[in-house]
C-alpha cells in the first residue's frame, strides 16, 4: 500500500470508475431496455440489422397487402360469385336543363307559293238513278289556298275517262297523286257508272277554286268520279 499511495491520484480513480460504468452499462442496458424506453417512431431501417426480423417477430395478422412489393404476393384463384345485393336507393333528381329560346314563327302564306301542287278529289253523282230527261248537277271545290294568278282550265281533254295525257296536265306520279304543270287547273275522272251518259259539262274557275257542272243524256244516270290537282305559277 505505501508503494501504491503516491501514484493514486484523483485522476486515476476517476477513470477507473468510468471503466467499470461502461463495462457495466451495456449489459444494464441489454437486460433492462424494452419498448417504453424507445420513443415512438424514433427507430428506422438503419437501426435494424438486416435479415435480423423473422415471421416470429411479427404479430400475426397485423400485416397487409400494402407491406409488401408489387407482384410479391401470390394471387389466389377467384372466388364463386356473391348474391346480388340490395338495390339501392334512387338518386337525386337532376337539375332541369334551361328552356330554349323561342324560334322565329314561320311565315304563314295566304297564296300557294310557286311550284307546289294542291290536290283533292270529285264526285258527281244522282244516287245511279236513270233519269228519262237530261239531268244537271254541279260541285264546287275550294283550294287550301288561293293562286297568285287564275291558272289554266283543260277542261274537254281530261274530263272523260281514256283522254290523252298532255304536258300541262302529265297525269298521276308513281304514287297515284294527280298532277299539274306550273299554272295549270287538271280535272282526271277515274271513274263513271256504266250506265251514266254524261254528255255536256261546264265548269267555272277562279284564283280559289272551281265549279264543275254536268248534263247527263236523257234514259241514263248521273255518276262520275275523279281527282283535280293546280299548280302555282
Amino acid at each position: 500500500m505505501r508503494r501504491l499511495g503516491p501514484q493514486l491520484t484523483y485522476a486515476n480513480i476517476v477513470s477507473t470508475l468510468c471503466l467499470f460504468v461502461v463495462l457495466g452499462g451495456s449489459a444494464y442496458a441489454g437486460t433492462l431496455l424494452t419498448g417504453r424506453d424507445v420513443r415512438n417512431e424514433s427507430l428506422t431501417g438503419a437501426d435494424v440489422r438486416n435479415n435480423s426480423i423473422r415471421s416470429a417477430d411479427v404479430r400475426d395478422g397485423t400485416l397487409t397487402a400494402g407491406d409488401f412489393a408489387f407482384g410479391t404476393l401470390r394471387v389466389g384463384p377467384q372466388g364463386s360469385r356473391g348474391d346480388r345485393g340490395p338495390k339501392g336507393d334512387p338518386g337525386a333528381p337532376g337539375q332541369p336543363g334551361q328552356r330554349g329560346e323561342q324560334g322565329v314563327p314561320g311565315p304563314l302564306s295566304e297564296t300557294l307559293p310557286s311550284g307546289l301542287t294542291s290536290r283533292g278529289v270529285w264526285v258527281i253523282s244522282q244516287d245511279n238513278q236513270v233519269f228519262e230527261a237530261s239531268v244537271s248537277t254541279a260541285i264546287a271545290i275550294s283550294f287550301p289556298f288561293r293562286l297568285a294568278q287564275t291558272p289554266t282550265f283543260h277542261p274537254l281533254t281530261h274530263w272523260r275517262v281514256g283522254s290523252s295525257y298532255t304536258d300541262a296536265c302529265p297525269g298521276y306520279d308513281a304514287g297515284g297523286l294527280p298532277r299539274a304543270a306550273p299554272g295549270h287547273l287538271c280535272v282526271y275522272q277515274t271513274n263513271q257508272d256504266l250506265n251514266s251518259g254524261v254528255a255536256t259539262k261546264t265548269a267555272q274557275w277562279s284564283k280559289i277554286g272551281i265549279q264543275l257542272a254536268a248534263t247527263s243524256s236523257p234514259s241514263t244516270s248521273l255518276a262520275a268520279e275523279g281527282s283535280w290537282a293546280v299548280t302555282a305559277p
